[in-house]
């Protein structure tokens, strides 16, 4: 049996040292990143409320509902987050835009919408599909009936019905010989 080959040294604390410096990194930069961008995060920490709830909220392993509740409520926020980046990107404007009434019914608005259509959409495309499966088996149907006039009551036979009828005349022979 052969031996695996022992981890070397570097290969193993490579991963430690990857992982403290991939954290260590990201806090260096995103630190000063959220003082520098303050007004844009507290818009958006404020704004996004309804697509934190629908990722705490839905279990399910595809998350649909944060999808499309968070899309949703990204476009209600984006016209108020893009005239507050051109116009005047400070807290006074974040707290103008989050006092008015119509900025937060647009974009709450937004992620209610969202959950609408993620609770209406099941149905809505499980009634498309059974008038569409029915509509399918009406045109079958009347290409059975067109069958069965040109060929005959005989195609109107289901396999039972023919399985019955090789039972009931018995094994079949070739040669002399009954096939099993």
């Amino acid at each position: 049996m052969a031996k695996k080959p022992a981890k070397s040294a570097a290969s193993s604390g490579g991963k430690k040292k990857g992982g403290l410096a991939s954290g260590l990194g990201m806090l260096v930069m995103g630190v000063p990143l959220v003082i520098l961008f303050l007004p844009t995060v507290v818009l958006l920490m404020f704004a996004m409320l309804p697509t934190v709830v629908a990722y705490m909220v839905e279990r399910g392993p595809h998350r649909y509902g944060f999808i499309c509740v968070g899309g949703l409520n990204f476009a209600g926020v984006a016209p108020y987050l893009l005239n507050m980046w051109f116009e005047r990107h400070d807290i006074t404007m974040t707290l103008d835009i989050l006092s008015n009434v119509f900025a937060l019914m647009m974009i709450y608005g937004a992620a209610a919408f969202g959950w609408l259509l993620y609770t209406a959409t099941p149905s809505l495309v499980g009634s498309f599909l059974s008038l569409t499966s029915s509509r399918r088996i009406a045109a079958l149907k009347a290409q059975q009936r067109k069958l069965i006039e040109d060929w005959g009551p005989e195609v109107m036979q289901s396999d039972e019905d023919i399985g019955s009828e090789a039972a009931s005349k018995g094994p079949a022979t070739v040669g002399g010989g009954a096939m099993r």
